[in-house]
């Protein structure tokens, strides 16, 4: 079924429209992302959005069926993540928890971990 919405959409992803004005200060989030988030293409989306977005950090699937992302930047940046993976019609969200971290400073890009 989800297949079939993401091709009712072309199969393109949800435009990302990068906030304007000046930058503000990094932060650092961890989400957890719930529903139908595995064996759809989550983790590759997210990574596809971060580095459009400018953000760093990681994506993996947990064996509890959710998805664990974690993003550094900007706040507004982060907002636009979660706006456009929400977007997706092949994703069903169910929950996103969120949790804020200290910043790493260390990353240089967003990966897919396993």
């Amino acid at each position: 079924m989800y297949l079939f919405q993401w091709l009712k959409n072309g199969g393109r992803q949800p435009d990302v429209r990068v906030p304007k004005g000046p930058p503000t200060p990094p932060v650092r989030r961890r989400y957890r992302f719930s529903g139908h988030v595995q064996f759809v293409g989550f983790r590759y989306e997210a990574k596809m959005t971060a580095d459009q977005l400018g953000l760093t950090g990681w994506a993996q699937n947990q064996n509890d069926g959710t998805v664990l992302v974690e993003l550094e930047g900007e706040a507004a940046r982060m907002d636009e993540f979660l706006r456009v993976m929400r977007a997706v019609p092949r994703f069903e969200i169910t929950e996103i928890r969120t949790e804020d971290l200290l910043l790493s400073g260390t990353e240089t890009a967003f990966e897919v971990i396993g």
